[in-house]
């Protein structure tokens, strides 16, 4: 609409405007199950305090025998939450020589500090040159003498391990100092040994081949071998479900020290709530019995997958003519490495032999 003075009541605006563009996120994995922090279970406050968390939690939970699957799903997830709630995440296990002399070292080097102000602030003292000069050969030599004596006390320590064949510290004091390893992929060789491989797809491709040569063989199966091996009884005892005293005794001789499994609950939490947890025995036991099931029926189906691929690959390599031939008698091979292991046994042993 016009305005008395015969203009429009728009304006026109332009201005500049900064569009940023959020990058799309790229889709995550599964997440790894933090480790708990079982240093505080030493103390038995703590310890109390998991079982009464358990007892609390699992009170309520009850479980559905149509679903096995969802039933351990909702118990693995109750006990692991519990379990990070009281005890928490592991906090960093790397040590390093400054460490245990944080607070020489800081004193050190604030004189340090001090004294190089000074001298900075007054260039042409030589007094002040000269003083900051001597306090840091000092600080130098001291920080040296700390670093020798840190280490001497940490191989003792972890020669004392190794002298009483005690694995498990020794293991965590190496992983202590030098922290977890670097996770890399050497280089190969290439098949005919004349190229260096180093790219990581390369690099599998050529284990793919290595593995394929050396396992996938042409196999000659005797049934009648078979047929002669002793037959053992079958025992009916194994069928039935561990007793409750057994499920504790075995709770019991856990090793404090193994890696969780797949269901990210450790040893000690079984340890410290096992009589909570055999509340809900008949829960997991049902999902081991039918993990179990699952699993052999999925071996049964791969060992006839292998079968039937190597009965084809021994029908296709039969038809093929050897690629490989000895020098020594002229016996012809279809692979390198058979060429290989006859040129060490067969022919060098019967070349010395004459």
């Amino acid at each position: 609409m016009c305005s008395a003075d015969c203009w429009t009541d728009h304006r026109l605006i332009i201005s500049k405007l900064n569009i940023h563009i959020q990058p799309q996120r790229r889709p995550q994995g599964q997440r790894v199950a933090k480790r708990l922090d079982f240093s505080k279970l030493e103390c038995s406050l703590a310890a109390q305090e998991l079982v009464s968390a358990l007892d609390c939690k699992l009170a309520d939970l009850q479980a559905n025998s149509d679903d096995i699957e969802k039933d351990w799903k909702t118990l693995k997830t109750s006990v692991y939450s519990t379990a990070l709630q009281v005890l928490g995440p592991a906090t960093r296990n790397h040590q390093d020589w400054f460490d245990a002399n944080d607070t020489e070292i800081q004193k050190l080097l604030k004189e340090k500090r001090q004294l190089l102000r000074a001298h900075q602030n007054d260039s042409t003292s030589t007094a002040k040159k000269a003083a900051f000069v001597s306090k840091r050969s000092i600080v130098q030599a001291r920080l040296h003498s700390m670093l020798d004596a840190w280490l001497s006390s940490k191989v003792d320590e972890i020669q004392g391990f190794a002298d009483r064949h005690d694995t498990k510290r020794f293991h965590d004091a190496l992983m202590a100092v030098y922290g977890p390893p670097s996770c890399g992929s050497s280089p190969l060789l290439s098949a005919d040994g004349t190229t260096l491989l180093k790219g990581k797809k390369e690099i599998l491709e050529r284990w793919v081949e290595h593995f394929d040569s050396v396992l996938n063989r042409p196999l000659s199966i005797n049934n009648e071998a078979i047929a002669r091996l002793p037959q053992v009884a079958i025992n009916p005892d194994l069928d039935i479900p561990p007793s409750v005293e057994e499920v504790a005794k075995a709770f019991k001789q856990m090793s404090s020290g193994k890696a969780p499994g797949p269901d990210a609950i450790p040893a000690k939490v079984f340890k410290f709530g096992g009589p909570t947890l055999l509340k809900h025995r008949p829960t997991w036991l049902s999902h081991i019995q039918q993990g179990a099931k699952r699993a052999e029926e999925e071996r049964t189906k791969t060992t006839e997958k292998k079968l039937e691929l190597r009965k084809a690959r021994a029908a296709s390599v039969t038809d093929t003519a050897p690629t490989h031939m000895c020098p020594t008698c002229g016996r012809g091979f279809r692979s390198r490495i058979g060429l290989i292991s006859h040129l060490r046994t067969q022919c060098s042993g019967s070349s010395t032999k004459k």
